[in-house]
Formats: structure tokens, sequence, C-alpha cells
């Protein structure tokens, strides 16, 4: 019988070592596919695309409530893209600072902005009288640049990317989503909660049980038995 007792007091003391080994698992976190462009807290952070992770390799500013999908996180950065190979538009990848974006599960009603506009090609003649040749052509805007006080918009038109004078302010924003809390991370809160509750159960009835088999096993010592 004392075997038998020092067994269950084994096995009951293990369980109240696991049940403090069961797994807390911690809220999870949503993995963000996008992200658009907002000064969030008022900061004036404005959301550059970078050729590198540096400020000074920036190519322009993503416009207000458009989107990068995020393609890599990088510690500070995002390593992103930024608008399709669709129509007069190509897929262009770079980085963005993680403070100067909101992350979103999916992207905004629209994207990347599109939008097009006419520009003048004029033939450089080396400071020749003669008249050049000028031509109108289309160009796919990505976003305002900036160097010094001059403003200019970078474009995209037959394969080649660069910088025309003058910046696009006026253009349509998206609806900003409502702040929504993921069901996925509710989820992962009830069941963070029902395997802490479990635990503790586990825990209770562990240690009465063993104190209910400490206590019996102690019994009372009988006076000794008088020789007469």
């Amino acid at each position: 019988m004392k075997y038998i007792k020092v067994a269950l007091v084994v096995a009951l003391s293990a369980l109240i070592c696991l049940s403090f080994s069961v797994p807390h698992f911690a809220k999870g976190e949503t993995v963000f596919r996008y992200a658009y462009a907002w000064d969030e807290e008022g900061k004036g952070e404005t959301a550059y695309f970078c050729e590198k992770k540096d400020p000074t390799t920036s190519w322009f500013a993503i416009p207000e409530t458009y989107c990068v999908e995020i393609l890599k996180d990088e510690g500070e950065w995002y390593y992103c893209r930024y608008a399709k190979d669709e129509g007069a538009y190509r897929a262009l990848y770079g980085y963005c600072l993680k403070s100067t974006l909101v992350p979103i599960e999916e992207p905004l009603e629209n994207e990347y902005l599109n939008h097009t506009f006419e520009v003048e090609l004029r033939a450089d003649l080396g400071g020749s009288p003669l008249k050049p040749l000028k031509t109108n052509v289309t160009v796919a805007f990505y976003g305002n640049g900036k160097l010094n006080a001059a403003g200019f918009s970078y474009v995209y038109y037959e394969g080649n990317y660069g910088y025309v004078a003058g910046q696009i302010t006026d253009y349509p924003r998206n609806d900003r989503p409502q702040a929504t809390v993921s069901t996925d991370i509710k989820q992962q809160e009830n069941s963070v909660n029902v395997t802490l509750i479990t635990a503790a159960v586990i825990t209770a009835v562990a240690v009465i049980a063993v104190a209910v088999l400490y206590f019996a096993g102690k019994r009372p010592k009988l006076p000794p038995k008088s020789d007469g």
C-alpha cells in the first residue's frame, strides 16, 4: 500500500509540473500583406519609396492612401512592390520605412494611383539655332519627388523611369478602412484563455489529491503495548 501511495504522489506531482509546462501561446500577430501611405499620428512623415534601405535613395513619395505590397519584413524597412505590370504601368520594387506606412491585410479599393498625363519631349540640339523636334507622349505617374526646393514627378515611359518638372497633388484619395480587431487574434485570445483555465484546474485538483494522500498516510502512532 505504501508503494502505491508513493507512486500516486509522484504521478500527481508530475501532473502539476505538466500543467505549468502547458504552452501558453502569446497573442498572435496578424501577418500584413499590404500597407498604405498615411501620416497616422500627424508626425509629417512622408512614405518614400527607396531604391535601398536608405532615405537618401528615395525615388518618390507614395501618393496618400495608396498601397504597396509587402514582400519581406527587414527590420525597420519593408521590401515591397508598388504598381503592377498593366496598362501604362510597370511594377517597381524597393524599400519603405515601416514608420511611414499603415499595414493592412487587404489593399484599399484602388491599390495604386493610376494616373497618366502628357509631357513634351524635345530634342536637345546643344544651343543650335535650328528648331528642335518636339512631340507629346503619355507617361505614367508614380509619385512626387523633390530636389532642394524644386518639385518633380517620377514617371515611366516605354521602359524608362525618370523625372519631369512639376508635381501632382490634386488626385483622388481612397477611403480609409475602419479600425477593427482581427478575427484570428480574437480566436487566439480565446484559445489562450481556455488553456490557462485548464492548467489552473488541473493544478488545483492535483494539489488537493497530493494533500489528501499525504495526510492519509500520516496515521497517528499508537502507544506501545504493555507486557502486563
